[in-house]
């Protein structure tokens, strides 16, 4: 039997190489089918990826698009803001040049006032001194006439 404990040993080792050379086989397609997979799901979702960037990008320049429109639109309206500030404010200045030359016009009108009542004044004394005057020579005249008159009553008695 020794002879045939060497053929055992040997069958048995090459139905084990040939068993492990089966097995690894299959762990190989196993594994080469698990590459496949994921190398088409690498692409799917490459192929995804690449879409959603795609359209993100068209989002992106669509959005650019309108928010250059709406800096365009309010610009527009800031201009026509402006311009209407502008014109109520030369409005503002004209009616302030206005009333300043009435303030201007209506302080030269005081002027001439006052200077109008300081020679209102100087003959309102004149006159008061000319009144005083005559009211001094109206006694006068009244004691001249009362002594006339005491004299002609002196007389015709």
């Amino acid at each position: 039997m020794k002879e045939f404990g060497s053929l055992i040993n040997t069958c048995l080792l090459v139905a084990g190489a040939l068993g492990l050379i089966w097995k690894g086989g299959g762990y190989m397609e196993a594994t080469d089918r698990g590459i496949e997979g994921n190398a088409q799901a690498i692409t799917a979702l490459s192929v995804s990826v690449t879409k959603a960037l795609a359209d993100l990008l068209a989002d992106e320049n669509k959005w650019r698009e309108s928010h250059l429109q709406m800096h365009t639109d309010r610009n527009g309206e800031v201009r026509e803001r402006e311009g209407a500030i502008n014109a109520r404010l030369v409005a503002i200045e004209q009616n302030a040049e206005a009333d300043g030359r009435k303030v201007d016009n209506a302080i030269y009108r005081v002027q001439v006032l006052e200077q109008g009542r300081v020679g209102d004044s100087a003959a309102i004394r004149e006159v008061q001194k000319s009144v005083t005057d005559l009211a001094g020579d109206m006694k006068v005249v009244r004691e001249l006439l009362q002594r006339q008159s005491n004299n002609a009553t002196r007389e015709t008695r």
